[in-house]
């Protein structure tokens, strides 16, 4: 896996890429700007209720799926400055 050759960006090397950028790329560390404030929550926890289907695809998938089907190791969703799912 290289940044010359871009294959550092492909689809599974992205996950090891992201979290090992250091090897790849020259990275500095940025203090941050200020105080850290919470955030308000507001989470539903039948997220997994919801039932979509992907693009290009036949079957309809949970939220959980979705995530594990891209290799999802976290995210977060805010919506009017609240955090919906984490």
């Amino acid at each position: 896996m290289k940044f010359e050759d871009g294959s550092f960006f492909r689809f599974p090397n992205t996950r090891r890429s992201f979290s090992n950028l250091r090897e790849i790329l020259p990275v500095r560390v940025v203090p941050r700007g200020g105080a850290i404030t919470e955030l308000p929550r507001t989470e539903n926890p039948d997220i997994d209720a919801l039932r979509f289907i992907p693009m290009n695809a036949a079957d309809p998938m949970t939220w959980a799926q979705s995530l594990e089907a891209n290799y999802t190791d976290g995210i977060l969703v805010l919506h009017k400055g609240r955090v919906r799912v984490s």
